[in-house]
């Protein structure tokens, strides 16, 4: 009875293994925030370039012009709460509230996705 019991104790802490690591896997933390800003310009990155630069706090990590990506990461220690909260006081500055959104995609797939308006 207790090999049965130790068998299933180890059984569930196994699968709750498995279930941690596959969730890292499907969801990675990263410390970026990514944006889809409409009308995107050259002259609106560069501003926002500029503001961030001013502010100290965050810097553009990769923009996409064509595709309106802008991916924000901190240039110091950062909560990712606090992150997107101050990138979206920036693009409020600068866009207005309706002009963007927040993806859900890491700066990988924000390229791939540039590469992809691009080569249209």
């Amino acid at each position: 009875m207790d090999n049965r019991l130790i068998s299933r104790a180890v059984a569930l802490w196994a699968m709750l293994i498995l279930a941690q690591a596959a969730l890292r896997a499907q969801s990675p933390l990263t410390n970026a925030v990514t944006f889809q800003v409409n009308g995107l310009t050259a002259a609106h990155r560069d501003a926002i370039i500029q503001d961030l630069t001013a502010r100290g706090d965050l810097r553009v990590a990769f923009a996409c012009v064509p595709a309106g990506i802008l991916v924000l990461e901190p240039n110091g220690a950062a909560m990712r709460g606090s992150l997107r909260s101050n990138a979206e006081a920036v693009l409020d500055q600068q866009f207005g509230r309706q002009a963007y959104s927040l993806l859900t995609i890491d700066r990988q797939q924000a390229e791939a996705q540039c590469a992809a308006v691009r080569n249209q």
